[in-house]
């Protein structure tokens, strides 16, 4: 008995490991990465932050690399600001759309008895808001985010976090923030 037990539990771990495979094939093959901002934090501007860095940190117990951004201590300064100035855009070929994919949450953390309101996602493009999301769930929540009005453009993208009425515990994290195209491949 203990041994067909063993058998049974060492199946599913091999018929697991091969669908999250396929699923990691099938999300390869669907979008091409044009700009990966983890990648790219050297090149942008950080503005009015207590911290701001790419970390790899559990959301939900689900890590991923992510770029953690506090907002000010002080709620009256106004949203921390990460801007990357001159991304080029391209057309997108036939049968292609651009995305800007990602995806947002607060760090996992024991709050306690606190009175942590979360924080106020927001994305701006060339200063138009294309994105804001109140959030304080410590769980991942996937965002994408259709590019086609800056298609072929120079833009620049500013992420900005508010911290609302209070600071505590505001552990924002942009999951994996990139661009994409989708489509052909």
């Amino acid at each position: 008995m203990f041994s067909k037990n063993i058998f049974i539990c060492s199946w599913f771990v091999f018929a697991g490991i091969i669908l999250f495979n396929q699923e990691l094939v099938a999300a390869e093959k669907k979008e091409k990465i044009l700009y990966d901002f983890c990648t790219n934090i050297n090149q942008a501007k950080c503005e009015n932050t207590a911290d701001t860095s790419v970390t790899w940190k559990r959301c939900s117990g689900k890590m991923k690399e992510s770029i953690f951004q506090h907002p000010p201590i002080d709620v009256g300064k106004g949203p921390a600001k990460l801007t990357y100035s001159g991304i080029e855009l391209p057309l997108p070929e036939k049968g292609e759309k651009l995305f800007l994919k990602l995806n947002i949450g607060m760090a996992d953390a024991r709050w306690g008895k606190t009175e942590a309101d979360g924080v106020c996602f927001i994305i701006k493009i060339n200063d138009k808001e294309v994105f804001s999301k109140k959030y304080r769930k410590q769980k991942w929540c996937e965002q994408k985010i259709d590019l086609k009005d800056f298609a072929g453009q120079k833009v620049d993208i500013t992420f900005m976090t508010d911290a609302l009425k209070n600071s505590d515990y505001d552990w924002a994290l942009w999951g994996k923030p990139r661009i994409v195209s989708e489509g052909k491949k």
